[in-house]
């Protein structure tokens, strides 16, 4: 038994993405939401990918929203991302994160989300979207070419990007 809810109503009123969240409050706590697993082998570079949004309560270092991998069935657990709550909001963010160290030639790699702290209240609410990973090999930034700085504004810098996974009609740069 836990004190966890699944809700798609929001502080602004219903919506379409569910969210997790806690009632009544616990103290201390530390919970895991876990990926299936991820096969990795043979890939020289992996990439976690997700949208976020993260807000404390109070500015705690001991409120950690972290991202972690195990190679081993779960038996332990490695940080690969770390947000503190003193480090204060996170604001709706598409967070890239190499896991390559970590997981790449690996048969059997998970990903959980944990959320820990010393009280809930000290978390208003953490939402994470859109979770991809991304197994192959890295993209490639082309040399940059000599570029003048002036007092003003600069319009565009040109770049040169290669992925050896993806077609160069399929790349796109934000």
């Amino acid at each position: 038994d836990n004190d966890w809810f699944l809700s798609t109503a929001g502080v602004l009123g219903g919506d379409f993405h569910p969210r997790f969240g806690f009632s009544p409050a616990v103290g201390p706590f530390s919970d895991r939401l876990v990926s299936r697993v991820v096969d990795a082998q043979g890939a020289s570079f992996v990439t976690v990918s997700f949208n976020t949004l993260f807000l404390p309560a109070v500015a705690s270092l001991d409120l950690k929203a972290e991202l972690l991998v195990s190679t081993n069935g779960g038996l332990t657990w490695v940080p690969v991302w770390t947000h503190l709550g003193a480090e204060g909001a996170l604001d709706d963010s598409r967070l890239h994160v190499d896991v390559s160290a970590e997981v790449a030639g690996q048969p059997i790699a998970r990903f959980a989300f944990q959320i820990s702290g010393p009280d809930s209240l000290e978390l208003a609410y953490w939402d994470v979207d859109d979770f991809q990973v991304r197994v192959g090999a890295p993209p490639t930034l082309g040399a940059l070419p000599a570029i003048q700085v002036y007092a003003g504004k600069i319009l565009e810098v040109p770049l040169v990007v290669g992925d050896a996974d993806t077609s160069f009609g399929q790349l796109t740069i934000s």
